[in-house]
This record gives structure tokens, C-alpha cells and sequence, in this order.
């Protein structure tokens, strides 16, 4: 089975937008792949949920429903499970692109997976330095509901 690394924004949007791709590749993967993300993550989803119910105009029950229908599908780690040589790997492809990116990076080197992001910034970034290891939705989608 496939393993992809889903970065923060990818996961804020699933949680906006129930009915949009992201969360339909989340909620419906049928085993397709296993997604992980840090622990990070729920600390800035977190941080931001009364912004982010704000912006879905969802209630609070409805919000922490689909949070919960969203995070029942993604396994999150806690960055401890990771050697540090990933981390400083990472931070060597991140540092002159988006040194906050290197959490994700990190654990797709980890995994040897991809990391599922939208970031183009990031994803033409690391092409550029030869590390191929980025998914975008659209390629997801195409390689695997089309």
C-alpha cells in the first residue's frame, strides 16, 4: 500500500469543504493508501478551528464531525518516531525554500513516500534540487479515481 504525507493545508481544506476532491480522497481512500501527518498538524488545525468554522459556517458539532470524519482516516505522528538525520535532510532541501516545510519532507523521506501537498512553491522547489517526492490533488485524483 501506497504511503503519502499530507501537509496542514491540504488537510484545513478537506475540513472546509467536505464535498471538494481533497476530502473525498481522504474520506473514500478505501485502503488505497495510508496518509500521515505530524502531530504538528492538529496543533494548527487547532489553532485556527474557530477561524476555520467561521469560514465553513459550520456549527461546532458540525465542525468537530467532519474534523473527526477527516483525522479517522490520517494517521498522526509524533515527530520522536523520526531519526534526526531525516529531519536535517529536510531542512538541507527546505532551507532557501520554506524551512517550514521540512516537517513534511522529513517524514516523506522517512517513509519513502510522497508528500501530498499543494505548494507550488515547495513541489517545483524540491524538482529543482532533483527530489522528485511530491503528489499534487489533480495527479492523486488521476492516478487513482480516473
Amino acid at each position: 500500500m501506497l504511503s503519502l504525507v499530507v501537509d496542514t493545508n491540504l488537510l484545513f481544506s478537506a475540513i472546509l469543504k467536505l464535498e471538494s476532491i481533497i476530502s473525498k480522497i481522504i474520506i473514500h481512500n478505501e485502503n488505497r493508501f495510508t496518509l500521515y501527518t505530524p502531530d504538528y498538524t492538529l496543533f494548527e488545525i487547532q489553532k485556527h478551528k474557530s477561524k476555520l468554522i467561521k469560514l465553513s459556517n459550520y456549527s461546532e458539532e458540525e465542525y468537530d464531525e467532519i474534523y473527526n470524519l477527516i483525522f479517522h482516516r490520517v494517521i498522526v505522528l509524533n515527530n520522536n518516531i523520526i531519526p534526526n538525520k531525516y529531519f536535517k535532510l529536510a531542512e538541507e532541501y527546505c532551507v532557501d525554500i520554506d524551512i517550514n516545510d521540512s516537517i513534511y519532507v522529513a517524514y516523506a523521506l522517512y517513509f519513502n513516500s510522497k508528500l501530498w501537498t499543494g505548494d507550488k512553491k515547495l513541489i517545483n522547489g524540491l524538482k529543482d534540487k532533483g527530489l522528485d517526492i511530491t503528489i499534487d490533488t489533480t495527479k492523486l485524483h488521476e492516478q487513482f479515481y480516473l
